[in-house]
């Protein structure tokens, strides 16, 4: 899977929400202590749900060294909604996630990390890029949203099956770390030595030859290393 979501678990829906949901949000978020660069706080009066620009006033950087568990619950239910409104789950109401997944965040930052519920993201997540997809094909009009979905599933989707407009990815600097991990040179691994064929040094050395087809630095004999 391209984001690395879980397929098994449980079932991904929208929840009830009772009709005070709005004000309960609030309550709860009213006694989070930020640091001294946080803006001043604004509450929100969407009916659709919490919105964006609420919801980052909790961001990260505004938490406060010495927060308590329930501050940083608070700071990780924040965290969940705009990754559930603006990056999975993105909706017809760009400027607010939907207020039937605030109780799922809430479950989720409330609870110990062993006892987290598991659930369907990667399955959630295709469910509602596909109908993004069928609906978005249909738009009639240039005032109804063009997709809705995870965009960001779509794009990675895209670099890894088209050439065109891809990111050119350098991998060189990873190049130096992608070794064997089990592999150190010794005195009959030098460079130096490289083509020698005693048999006697090879057979129940260790001495392995590198393909000649990998790196100038690498075609020479290793030795296995060992934990003697």
């Amino acid at each position: 899977m391209l984001l690395g979501l879980p397929c098994a678990g449980r079932a991904v829906g929208a929840e009830d929400v009772p009709l005070s949901w709005r004000e309960d949000l609030l309550a709860r978020f009213a006694g989070v202590q930020r640091n001294d660069r946080a803006l001043p706080y604004r509450p929100f009066s969407s009916n659709h749900g919490p919105t964006k620009r609420w919801l980052l006033q909790f961001s990260a950087d505004y938490m406060r060294d010495d927060a308590d568990d329930a501050t940083i619950a608070r700071h990780l239910e924040a965290y969940i909604l705009w990754l559930f409104g603006w990056i999975m789950f993105c909706s017809s109401q760009g400027d607010s996630c939907p207020k039937q997944l605030v109780p799922v965040a809430r479950a989720i930052a409330e609870t110990r990390l062993d006892d987290v519920p598991q659930f369907s993201w990667a399955s959630a997540m295709l469910a509602v890029t596909y109908r993004g997809l069928c609906t978005g094909v249909t738009k009639v009009s240039a005032e109804e949203p063009i997709f809705v979905g995870c965009p960001l599933l779509i794009q990675l989707w895209s670099y890894e099956r088209f050439p065109v407009g891809r990111p050119e990815m350098d991998f060189e600097p990873y190049a130096r770390v992608r070794r064997l991990p089990t592999v150190v040179p010794s005195e009959d691994t030098h460079p130096c030595r490289a083509g020698s064929t005693r048999g006697s040094d090879r057979a129940g050395s260790g001495v392995q030859d590198v393909p000649p087809g990998a790196r100038p630095e690498l075609r020479y004999s290793v030795r296995r290393h060992t934990s003697d």
